[in-house]
């Protein structure tokens, strides 16, 4: 079983995301926040963002299992490469699901990054990404009730 690395350079923003300022941090684990990141980058266009250097304790692929995790790592190699042979079952295919999902993390932490520079409370503007995230999927404008006030 492989291991899922996080970039060395976004590690003060995985703390801020996982740990936080208080006890109600964003994310639970840092599997849960790389899932989201590499969604995050997927719905913005799929661009992968390759890193060199990555924190010391790499993440046991289990713990993305256990979480069902690994579908997403599946699904984002199959959309990546559009080949079914990704999906097989031997140690090269693996290593390059990971990369793929390692790399596609990446580049949703860059953008969380930007999203989150200055913002104080960081739970609230993650909602309110994932809201616009999918207002813009649905195509539709969100309700507004001022205009039938005053």
């Amino acid at each position: 079983m492989g291991r899922i690395r996080a970039p060395k350079d976004k590690k003060a923003l995985i703390d801020k995301l996982v740990r936080g300022d208080d006890n109600h941090p964003p994310f639970r684990t840092q599997a849960d926040l790389l899932n989201f990141a590499a969604a995050l980058a997927f719905s913005r266009g799929g661009v992968v963002q390759p890193f060199t250097e990555s924190l010391d304790n790499p993440i046991r692929q289990e713990v993305f299992e256990r979480q069902g995790y690994d579908t997403a790592i599946n699904l984002v190699a199959l959309a990546m490469t559009e080949d079914i042979k990704i999906l097989v079952a031997t140690d090269e295919a693996e290593a390059t699901r990971i990369q793929y999902f390692e790399e596609l993390a990446n580049a949703g932490l860059e953008i969380l990054q930007n999203e989150l520079e200055g913002v104080v409370d960081p739970l609230e503007h993650l909602l309110l990404l994932v809201g616009r995230q999918r207002q813009d999927e649905n195509g539709e404008e969100e309700f507004d009730l001022s205009r039938f006030i005053g």
